[in-house]
C-alpha cells in the first residue's frame, strides 16, 4: 500500500515529466512558427521572382533598368514588421486609413471574395507598377491571401473561389471559353499554380526528356520523328505520374467539373467538348507548356547553354499541332509532323481519364492541425504596402460594380481623400505581417484551446521539494501534522501557509485524499501524454515545412534571368579576345550594377560556357543501361554519382563532376576511405577519368582565377582539383 512519501514521489515525477513535455512544446512550437514564415517568405518571393522572371524582355531598357535595380531577387531577408502599424513610414503619412482598410478587408475576406470576379482589367486604375497592375494583383497578391498555399485549406479554399468566379463570368460571357487564354483568369489560374509545388511531377514525367533532348545534337533535336516520340513520351509519364501532382488539383477538377456541367445544362451547351477545351487550357497551357515555354525558370536544376534549348518548344508544337493551334507554327513543320507516322496515335487529351480519377495525391500541411498543435486562432500573412495600395486599387474599384459590405466605404473614401495608395507607391516596398484571425473563407474550424487541468491544493503541496514528510507513514493528516512542525516558517513561509491552511481546511476529510489523489495523478499522467503526442505532432509538421523549403527551387528565377543578361552581354561586348576575358569581371559588375550579387554567376557562368565549347558526337538513341558498381563501401560511394549529361558545353560537366565529388568526399571522410575519388571514378563509372580530367584542366586553365571563383563555389573548385590531382 502506497504511504505518504510514495504520492509525494510519483507527483514530483509528474511535474518533472510536465516541466520537461512543456519545455518541449514551448520550443517547438517557436520553431514551427518561425518555420511559417520562413516558408511563407520563401514563397513569397519565389511566386514574384517567377512572375517577373516570365514577363522579363532583356531587349526592352525600361524592363531591364527595373530588374537590376530591383531588390526582388538580391536576397529572402528583408526587413519584415509586426504589423502595418510598425512600418517606419514618414510622418505626415497617416496610417488609421490604410489600417482600418486593411483590417475590415481581411477580418471579413469571405464576404469580399464572391466580388472578385467582376474585375475588369480595361478600368483597373494603373498604379506604379511596370508590368500590367492587374496581371501583378492575380498572379502574385492574390496568392498572399491564401497564404500562397502552403497548407491545404488555403489551398483548397483559393482553388474554390477560382471556380466560383470562373462559374459567374461563364454566365455572362458566351464566348468566355473559347476567349480563356486571354481572360485575367487564366493568368488567376497561373497565379494558383506558382502557389503550388510541382517538382515531383517534373522530375518524374518532364525532366527525363528533358535531359534526353539537350544531349542531342540541333539537327536531331529538330527531327520531326524524335519530337514526336517525346510528345507522345511526354503525355505517357503524365499518365504514370499524375499521383505526384498536388492533391489539391482533385479540388480544382473536381469542382470545375461539376460547374460547368450544371452550366451547359442550363446554357444548352455541349459539355463534353467545353469540358475538354477547359482542359487544354488550364492542364495543358496553364501547367505543361510553361516547362516548354520556360525551362531554365521550371525545369533544370543547373544552367545549361541556352542553344541546348533553343527548340526545346518544339515539342509543345506537336501538342499544340494537335489541339488544332496552329497560329505561329511553320505550315512545313505542320505537314512533318502530321505526315509521321505515330502522330496518328498522339491522344493528350487521354489525360482526362486522370484528371476525372482524381487521383493527384501531393500532400500539404495541414492549417487546422497548425492551429490545434500551436493553440493559435490565426493564419499569418505577410503584406507589402505595394501590394497593399494595388489590393486598395481593385477593392475600391469594384465599390461601385458589385455587393461590397458598406462597411468598407468610410475607409475608402479617407484613402482617397489623402491619395495613401499613391503615397505608399511613392516610398519603398516595406513588408509586414498581418494576422488573419478570421479563418472562415479558408474553411477553418474555430481552434478548440486546451484547458489546462486544475490542480487540486494537495497536489500543488506535493509538488513542493521543500515539503518534508515523514517516511512510511500512511495517514495525510499525520504527515502534514509533522510536516508542519518540521517546516520554518522563515524560511519557507509559503509552503508553512499552505500546509497549515490545509490542516485546517481539510483535516477532517483527509482519509479520503488518497482515492482523489489518485484519480488527479491519473489525469494529470493522461495530460502529459496528450502533451507528449502534441510534441510529435509539432516535430512531424517542423519535419514537413522543413521539406517544403528546402524543395523550392529558388536559384531558378535568376538563374533564367541571368542567361539571358549574358545574351544580351555577348551582344555588347567582343568577348573572343583573351585580353576582354581577364576583364571580364568588371564589365559584369559594370552591367550587373547592384544586382550583380544575384544575376553575376549566371552571366559569368554562360560566358564560360560559351567559351568551353563540347561536340554531341552522335544522337543517343535507345535505353541507358545501368552501371556496374563496384562491391562494398566503393559501390555504395559510386551510387552518389549522377548520370552524365552531355552538353553543347563542358561546363556543367565540370560543375556536376564538382559536386559528386563533394558528396564523394564528404562520404569517404565520415567512412574513413582513403584515395576514394580515384577509386570511385574508375572505369567503368568513367571510361577514362584521366582524359575527363586532362581535358577539364585545360579548358579552365584559360580563364582568370576571378572568373573561375564566379561559377564555382569555392567548394566545387577545391573539390575539382582535387579529382583533377587524384586521377592524373
Amino acid at each position: 500500500m502506497k504511504n505518504c512519501v510514495d504520492y509525494q514521489k510519483e507527483v514530483l515525477r509528474q511535474q518533472a515529466a510536465s516541466v520537461l513535455v512543456n519545455k518541449h512544446i514551448d520550443e517547438n512550437q517557436e520553431e514551427l512558427i518561425l518555420l511559417l514564415k520562413k516558408t511563407i517568405v520563401s514563397k513569397h518571393y519565389y511566386v514574384q521572382r517567377i512572375f517577373i522572371a516570365e514577363t522579363f524582355d532583356v531587349n526592352s531598357e525600361d524592363s531591364l533598368n527595373s530588374i537590376l535595380k530591383s531588390d526582388i531577387f538580391l536576397s529572402n531577408q528583408k526587413e519584415i514588421f509586426d504589423n502595418f502599424a510598425a512600418i517606419d513610414l514618414p510622418s505626415d503619412f497617416s496610417k488609421g486609413p490604410m489600417k482600418a482598410f486593411l483590417n475590415t478587408f481581411l477580418e471579413s475576406l469571405e464576404n469580399f471574395l464572391p466580388a472578385f470576379y467582376k474585375l475588369n482589367p480595361s478600368k483597373f486604375p494603373p498604379g506604379r507598377f511596370l508590368a500590367s497592375p492587374c496581371e501583378f494583383l492575380v498572379r502574385c497578391v492574390f496568392p498572399t491571401l491564401f497564404g500562397y498555399c502552403w497548407a491545404l485549406e488555403p489551398a483548397n479554399a483559393y482553388a474554390e473561389n477560382l471556380v466560383k468566379w470562373f462559374g459567374e463570368i461563364y454566365s455572362t460571357k458566351p464566348d468566355f471559353i473559347q476567349k480563356f487564354r486571354n481572360d485575367w483568369m487564366f493568368n488567376a489560374m497561373r497565379g494558383f499554380y506558382t502557389s503550388l509545388d510541382f517538382n515531383n511531377f517534373i522530375d518524374q514525367a518532364i525532366l527525363p526528356v528533358f535531359n534526353d533532348y539537350i544531349q542531342q545534337p540541333i539537327l536531331y533535336q529538330r527531327n520531326h520523328t524524335y519530337l514526336v516520340a517525346k510528345a507522345i513520351q511526354i503525355v505517357e509519364n503524365i499518365h504514370k505520374y499524375y499521383y505526384e501532382l498536388p492533391s489539391v488539383l482533385n479540388t480544382l477538377f473536381k469542382l470545375l467539373h461539376d460547374k460547368l456541367e450544371s452550366l451547359c445544362e442550363s446554357n444548352g451547351k455541349d459539355f463534353k467538348s467545353e469540358y475538354e477545351q477547359m482542359v487544354q487550357y488550364l492542364f495543358f497551357d496553364a501547367i505543361i507548356q510553361q516547362y516548354f515555354k520556360f525551362p531554365l525558370l521550371y525545369i533544370v536544376r543547373r544552367l545549361v547553354p541556352l542553344s541546348d534549348v533553343a527548340y526545346f518548344y518544339e515539342i509543345w508544337n506537336v501538342f499544340q499541332i494537335k489541339f488544332g493551334n496552329l497560329e505561329n507554327i511553320d505550315p512545313e513543320f505542320v505537314k512533318q509532323i502530321n505526315s509521321d507516322p505515330n502522330f496518328a496515335d498522339f491522344d493528350p487529351m487521354s489525360v482526362i481519364t486522370d484528371i476525372s480519377s482524381y487521383s493527384a495525391s501531393g500532400s500539404l500541411p495541414s492549417l487546422q492541425e497548425f492551429c490545434n498543435i500551436v493553440q493559435c486562432a490565426h493564419q499569418p500573412l505577410l503584406m507589402t504596402t505595394h501590394s497593399l495600395a494595388l489590393l486598395f486599387r481593385f477593392v475600391a474599384s469594384l465599390q461601385h460594380m458589385a455587393m461590397l459590405p458598406k462597411s468598407i466605404d468610410r475607409s475608402i473614401d479617407l484613402v482617397f481623400q489623402q491619395a495613401l495608395a499613391d503615397k505608399l507607391e511613392d516610398y519603398n516596398d516595406h513588408f509586414f505581417w498581418f494576422p488573419c484571425y478570421s479563418l472562415k473563407y479558408m474553411n477553418i474550424a474555430s481552434t478548440a484551446f486546451e484547458k489546462t487541468m486544475s490542480l487540486s491544493p494537495i497536489y500543488r503541496i506535493l509538488s513542493n521539494r521543500d515539503l518534508r514528510l515523514p517516511y512510511g507513514q500512511q495517514s495525510f493528516f499525520e504527515a502534514f501534522k509533522t510536516a508542519e512542525n518540521t517546516t520554518v516558517s522563515a524560511s519557507h513561509p509559503q509552503l508553512s501557509t499552505e500546509i497549515h491552511w490545509l490542516l485546517f481546511s481539510q483535516g477532517d476529510t483527509m482519509n479520503e485524499i488518497p482515492q482523489k489523489l489518485n484519480e488527479e495523478i491519473k489525469k494529470r499522467w493522461l495530460e502529459i501524454e496528450n502533451h507528449r503526442k502534441r510534441v510529435n505532432r509539432l516535430s512531424t509538421m517542423i519535419f514537413t515545412l522543413d521539406a517544403v523549403n528546402h524543395a523550392m527551387p529558388s536559384e531558378n528565377p535568376m538563374m533564367s534571368i541571368g542567361i539571358l543578361l549574358f545574351e544580351k552581354f555577348q551582344k555588347t561586348y567582343d568577348i573572343m579576345p583573351r585580353s576582354f576575358i581577364t576583364s571580364a569581371i568588371e564589365k559584369i559588375q559594370e552591367m550587373c550594377g547592384p544586382s550583380y550579387e544575384a544575376f553575376g554567376k549566371y552571366v559569368a557562368t554562360g560566358l564560360v560556357m560559351s567559351l568551353s565549347p563540347n561536340v554531341k558526337s552522335e544522337p543517343f538513341l535507345g535505353a541507358r543501361y545501368p552501371k556496374q558498381y563496384a562491391e562494398g563501401e566503393i559501390g555504395n560511394l559510386q551510387k552518389l554519382i549522377r548520370p552524365q549529361i552531355i552538353t553543347s558545353s563542358l561546363i556543367p560537366d565540370a560543375i556536376r563532376l564538382a559536386q559528386d565529388c563533394i558528396s564523394v568526399l564528404k562520404y569517404a571522410s565520415v567512412n574513413h576511405i582513403d584515395n576514394s575519388l580515384v577509386r570511385c571514378f574508375a572505369p567503368p563509372i568513367i571510361s577514362n577519368p584521366g582524359m575527363m580530367a586532362q581535358n577539364l584542366n585545360n579548358c579552365l586553365s584559360f580563364f582568370p582565377q576571378n572568373l573561375l571563383e564566379c561559377v564555382f563555389t569555392k567548394e566545387e573548385y577545391g573539390s575539382l582539383y582535387a579529382f583533377f590531382a587524384s586521377v592524373t
